[in-house]
């Protein structure tokens, strides 16, 4: 304890656009925040301090971040707006852009969350010294790229924390991307490729388990690519085994999954161990062989029907979700129709159709473009369209079945293959064994009964 603990500990809200990596982030930030010095609180308790965890991934995930940090500015005028995450780290002048010496970075996508909170607790420690709005040099920007590693083997204090709004435990297992998709930024917003040591990761889960987590999602910027650059390079059907049984009896789910990284040796695990979710989420971005290869992704619609069919055929009640890049450059309508009768083979149980937007530093944001703005919408509402048909389906499949519930709130709970359900009176956080009826009102809308065993 510092001399100056005598003042309340300053309050902090974290506020996370984008992916589950950048909430695994801003909840592991939280485990590594002291104290004495800082509480996390939400948006709504007038905090002195909110960190946004940016995104940049499409240019509306831009716009996004930074209308919620002139939200932020609006609702807590006296608060410190902290910035961290991809926007700062892939676009140069993102932080300029607001001129406002309350806004301040603390480090980028692939800045190591212990030196963000570590730079957060000194914020903290200099206002609690100060006790005014005098700027110190602790809320200086970190330096852009750090050459730290992202995963160390130095525990973060327990318990590890977990954001507060949600009842699914996130742990982020990897770290950056070299792929180098030609629409993508990622790999300048998180740097290169690292992995947390899989001891670390079993840890974690123990943990998280004993803090009475019953889901814990693993997730990664490039989740496939975990273990590449670890001694021995373990796969990552290892490391999910691993965590599987080191969690039980909650159950683990995997986060979004590059095709490539779907091997025979992954679906093999995920067909045996009945603690992990049948769930995989595998982008597509397209059904079109040229468009594929205009994107740099490394396979073909073939390859992907064949990954896609194999896991369908191991594991059973498999919820596939898939991502859809519609409107790229190069995607002509014969591209289009590929996409769309792909889709409509594998029957996904959902599906993400969002339009190609121009990154600057990407090689796509130079090509000629073959597709209006309009056309690209009509073909994201086709393919939408199409998802609410499939979604509709696979839930119809579900009718009368058993499911396991984690049950999310007051009345909502999330089945092993990700579909959202009613479930009343049951504890927030439990696991449930319950039967799945439809709602005599609603169709779409799936009932789950509990089971007494």
């Amino acid at each position: 304890m510092t001399a100056h603990s005598h003042h309340a500990p300053l309050k902090l809200a974290i506020f996370t656009l984008g992916c589950r990596a950048n909430q695994a982030d801003s909840a592991y930030l939280l485990s590594w925040l002291d104290p004495a010095l800082v509480v996390p609180v939400t948006m709504a308790d007038a905090p002195d301090i909110v960190a946004i965890n940016t995104c940049c991934i499409t240019a509306q995930a831009e716009r996004d971040c930074r209308k919620a940090i002139r939200r932020a500015r609006r609702q807590n005028p006296n608060a410190r707006v902290l910035l961290m995450g991809c926007a700062i780290s892939a676009l140069a002048d993102f932080a300029q852009t607001f001129a406002d010496p309350r806004i301040t970075t603390v480090g980028d996508g692939r800045t190591p969350l212990r030196e963000i909170a570590h730079r957060i607790n000194a914020v903290a420690r200099a206002s609690s010294e100060t006790d005014a709005n005098g700027e110190t040099d602790a809320s200086g920007p970190l330096p852009a790229t750090s050459a730290l590693p992202y995963f160390t083997d130095e525990r973060p204090p327990l318990p590890l924390r977990s954001l507060p709004e949600r009842t699914r435990a996130v742990l982020k297992i990897q770290n950056g991307c070299r792929h180098n998709c030609t629409y993508c930024i990622v790999p300048r917003a998180r740097g290169p490729e690292q992995s947390m040591p899989l001891l670390a990761i079993v840890d974690a889960a123990r943990q998280f388990r004993a803090a009475g987590h019953n889901e814990l999602t693993l997730s990664g910027i490039q989740i496939g690519a975990w273990g590449k650059d670890l001694p021995g390079t373990p796969t990552l059907a290892t490391a999910l085994q691993q965590v599987a049984r080191a969690f039980a009896p909650g159950r683990i789910r995997l986060g979004s999954i590059e095709p490539w990284a779907v091997t025979r040796d992954l679906v093999a695990v995920m067909a045996e161990e009945d603690k992990i979710c049948p769930h995989l989420h595998i982008p597509l971005q397209s059904g079109d062989d040229r468009v594929l290869a205009d994107m740099n992704r490394g396979y073909t619609a073939a390859q992907f029907h064949d990954i896609v069919r194999h896991a369908q055929r191991r594991i059973p009640n498999l919820a596939l979700g898939m991502d859809v890049l519609v409107g790229f450059p190069t995607e002509d309508e014969a591209a289009f129709q590929h996409t769309f009768d792909l889709v409509s083979q594998l029957a996904p149980a959902y599906l993400h159709a969002f339009p190609w937007s121009p990154r600057n530093h990407t090689r796509a944001a130079r090509m000629p473009t073959v597709v209006s703005r309009n056309e690209a919408q009509r073909r994201v509402a086709k393919l939408r369209d199409l998802s609410d048909a499939l979604a509709r389906q696979h839930r119809q499949l579900r009718i009368g079945e058993e499911a396991e519930v984690l049950v999310e709130d007051a009345d909502n709970g999330l089945t092993e293959d990700y579909l959202s359900v009613r479930i009343q009176g049951a504890q927030r956080g439990a696991l449930i064994r319950c039967r799945l009826l439809a709602d005599p009102a609603d169709h779409v809308i799936l009932q789950a009964f509990p089971l007494h065993r």
